[in-house]
């Protein structure tokens, strides 16, 4: 790493992320089931699913990085450019939308707060994540293949996919060389 990494850290971190997914997802699988069971399709319900969803699929995502960060953050799987673009582009959205959530959470409620007595129309709110969703997908799914000199890197000094433009400074692995991939999507350094 180009700062200071250590072993050590380094298994402590990946024991910390395995622990939250093994705890993460059943807690969010619960919370979920709890969610569906009740008998409100209001907002607040709706959005709870969602979040619970989401978040549960964040947990998973998280197992890659933790497997990197247990073999000294050799990329494993992110050694695939094809994985490590289809990660990150996941992982991005998972948060995106994570946000996005919790946001419409927030404004509803204190819409509910401030005006006890006015009816909070569900439909506007699922418009408005649907459209937020849309946007993202068409922007990674149309937008980004499009873009040339588009390169996707994985970094060794977070354990993190990057994107990364031709015409920017290039991407360095851990020991201060350029990392590249070749046709088949294997890691090269120079």
């Amino acid at each position: 790493c180009q700062t200071d990494c250590s072993p050590g850290w380094d298994k402590l971190l990946g024991t910390l992320l395995v622990t939250c997914t093994f705890f993460g997802v059943p807690a969010n699988i619960l919370a979920l089931k709890y969610f569906r069971s009740k008998r409100s399709r209001d907002l607040p319900n709706l959005l709870y699913q969602a979040i619970c969803s989401i978040d549960t699929c964040t947990c998973v995502a998280h197992i890659p990085v933790a497997i990197a960060l247990f073999n000294d953050r050799y990329p494993v799987l992110f050694n695939n450019l094809v994985f490590c673009a289809a990660w990150r582009a996941l992982f991005r959205f998972l948060q995106l939308v994570s946000m996005f959530l919790v946001m419409l959470l927030s404004v509803s409620r204190c819409i509910a707060i401030s005006l006890p007595f006015h009816e909070i129309h569900k439909n506007r709110f699922l418009l408005a994540f649907y459209l937020y969703c849309m946007l993202l997908i068409t922007q990674t799914g149309l937008v980004v293949p499009l873009v040339n000199g588009l390169t996707v890197y994985y970094g060794a000094d977070s354990a993190y996919c990057y994107k990364w433009y031709e015409d920017t400074v290039p991407p360095y692995n851990n020991t201060g060389n350029t990392t590249t991939t070749d046709a088949t999507g294997a890691y090269t350094t120079h």
